[in-house]
């Protein structure tokens, strides 16, 4: 299994290799990309692998399947029975962000019909009054984002803040000197 992140998320990298995965990860420092002393360039991302198990290949079969020869990311079937709000916190982390109105979250790698999934499970499971829009990127390609609506953010940190760790809370929209305050 490998992690790889922007240097801005990490602390949250570090979080998973040396917390929540230390048991299958080396003590080793991450990776960084590109490699400073090698290019002379700035580093832009870290990554980690951990240790190969087989219970990775059957967490790649649930959620990657072969589409025209290539690995497509979908999402599982149970994935309703699958979310809690720890994970909900570890997605917002990953591949959340706040854009100053709301929180975003990532899922560029899903079709529309699987995000709209996503947005019937946050709205009816964590009561979360989420949306989906429409991303067109740099090179055309038509993709799908989830927002959670500001009238739905004190619910949302609420549910989720006890799983961050505190240098991840501005996904949040909640400033470092704004912790353990009722952030708006």
């Amino acid at each position: 299994m490998q992690f790889t992140f922007s240097v801005q998320n990490l602390p949250y990298l570090r979080y998973l290799k040396f917390v929540v995965y230390a048991s299958i990860c080396t003590l080793t420092e991450p990776t960084p990309w590109p490699n400073p002393e090698l290019t002379g360039k700035k580093v832009t991302q870290y990554s980690f692998s951990s240790k190969q198990l087989p219970m990775f290949t059957e967490l790649h079969k649930i959620w990657y399947k072969i589409f025209d020869g290539k690995f497509v990311k979908v999402l599982p079937s149970n994935i309703e029975e699958l979310l809690k709000p720890i994970g909900l916190a570890h997605w917002i982390m990953g591949d959340g962000y706040w854009d100053n109105v709301s929180l975003k979250l990532c899922t560029d790698n899903f079709t529309k019909e699987e995000v709209l999934i996503l947005v019937n499970i946050l709205n009816k499971k964590f009561d979360l009054k989420a949306s989906i829009n429409k991303r067109t990127s740099d090179n055309g390609n038509v993709c799908w984002r989830i927002r959670i609506s500001n009238s739905s953010i004190n619910n949302l940190r609420s549910l989720v803040s006890p799983f961050f760790i505190p240098e991840m809370l501005y996904k949040l929209g909640i400033k470092k000197n704004e912790i353990g305050k009722d952030a708006k």
